[in-house]
């Protein structure tokens, strides 16, 4: 089903009684679907190996999709990027598969809800996953990072977020460039992270409460 409805800007049918229980592939499938919004928290999406871009665009969009087993996705990156008006629940979700959750919710500016129950425990790539997701501000500071590369631009202009991430284990995070740029609520204590030494931090804080009292890490 990749790209099934790509860039189709008036589609809008009712899809939801699909047999869906073979699929393996729905990168970019509503994407740029502009005028979709219909139910589809029933599919079988079960053998789904990647969401890429699934609805990345598809500014209308927002049903349940709390139904869903995603426990064999591999790649949610980009997933809901400009989805402008979802905000819909998806702590249930075993993403416990998932090695990049980069652009997940970019610009996703409607997105507040809860995800501490996620076991992210072997993603790689989680930068810019709330870059401009303007009004999240949830708890995540139980998610077990430790397999986390990449987190730049990771809260890059997510302007409401201000929660507590003294437990991340970020030891094996090799670049935070910009990775808290424009968060301008965001004033936490982070002293307690082991950074590597040859971590990429440049602009880590820019424009956020901490840019003049950042935090001081052994090696930086």
């Amino acid at each position: 089903m990749r790209g099934l409805f790509y860039n189709l800007k008036n589609f809008n049918e009712d899809i939801s009684a699909w047999n869906t229980s073979k699929v393996e592939d729905m990168l970019s499938m509503f994407e740029d679907a502009d005028n979709f919004n219909q139910a589809l928290n029933n599919w079988d999406v079960s053998k789904v190996k990647t969401m890429k871009n699934m609805f990345r665009g598809a500014i209308s969009f927002n049903q349940p999709l709390n139904k869903w087993n995603v426990s064999e996705v591999i790649d949610m990156s980009e997933m809901f990027e400009a989805a402008y008006k979802f905000n819909q629940a998806l702590n249930s979700w075993d993403v416990s598969n998932v090695k990049d959750m980069s652009y997940m919710f970019n610009n996703a500016k409607e997105f507040n809800k809860p995800l501490d129950n996620w076991n992210v425990s072997n993603v790689e790539d989680m930068s810019h996953m709330f870059s401009n997701a303007k009004k999240f501000n949830q708890p995540i500071n139980s998610w077990n990072i430790s397999k986390v590369e990449y987190m730049d631009y990771m809260f890059d202009e997510a302007k409401s977020f201000n929660q507590s991430l003294n437990l991340w284990d970020v030891s094996n995070v090799k670049n935070m460039h910009c990775m808290f740029r424009e968060a301008k609520s965001f004033n936490q204590d982070l002293s307690m992270w082991k950074v590597r030494g040859t971590t990429f931090t440049v602009n880590m804080f820019l424009g956020s409460p901490l840019e003049n009292r950042e935090p001081k890490w052994k090696g930086h």
